[in-house]
């Protein structure tokens, strides 16, 4: 697998890079909670963590940019990740999502600036993604389903004195999608940080 990232740097090295294009990395922990528990989990402050963790190498590529008389803009990406993790599951995983992001979205200052970014696509675990609930069945005895649905958002925060470095907040919500990729009940929820390179 250190062969990957080793071909994924240089890529990135003689690869013609964009503005806007990202490289992010970041690490996150995993929550013992449904997608749709999680919000009222992180406003009470009442967060279930459990001992399992990813670091997560990721680019994004700018496809489409539109920018407003305000100053923000839109912008329509593809990102591929390849993430590693570790405790209570030990596998690596690929992921490629279409991302938009809302740059500047809530203001624009010269001291603070906010994006926010969602995106969707798809998660492979290249191994057994053990930590996840298993769901037996006579077409797959195992229970563990590699390939599933992933969500992404972010909350960005930088200063336009530092504006080419980014510090996001991330969850990573991996799922069957209630059937649609793999049997409801399927899946993680990460939260985490990380550091953003605008190019």
């Amino acid at each position: 697998m250190l062969k990957i990232y080793k071909f994924f740097l240089l890529f990135l090295m003689f690869y013609n890079l964009s503005a806007d294009d990202t490289l992010n990395i970041y690490t996150a922990r995993e929550v013992d909670t449904n997608l749709l528990e999680l919000p009222g989990m992180i406003l009470s402050g009442d967060i279930d963590f459990e001992d399992s963790y990813l670091e997560a190498l990721s680019y994004n590529y700018t496809l489409k940019k539109f920018k407003f008389e305000n100053g923000s803009s839109v912008v329509f990406g593809l990102e591929g990740m390849l993430v590693k993790h570790r405790g209570l599951q030990n596998n690596f995983e690929t992921n490629l999502v279409l991302m938009l992001r809302y740059r500047e979205l809530f203001w624009k200052n010269d001291f603070f600036n906010m994006d926010i970014a969602l995106a969707d696509g798809l998660s492979y675990a290249l191994d057994t993604p053990s930590n996840e609930k298993p769901v037996y069945s006579e077409d797959n005895p195992s229970g563990y389903y590699p390939l599933q649905n992933l969500i992404i958002i972010d909350s960005e925060f930088y200063t336009p004195y530092l504006d080419f470095i980014h510090l996001f907040f991330r969850l990573h919500h991996r799922s069957g999608i209630y059937g649609i990729v793999a049997p409801p009940k399927v899946g993680s929820n990460y939260l985490g940080i990380g550091l953003k390179y605008i190019f």
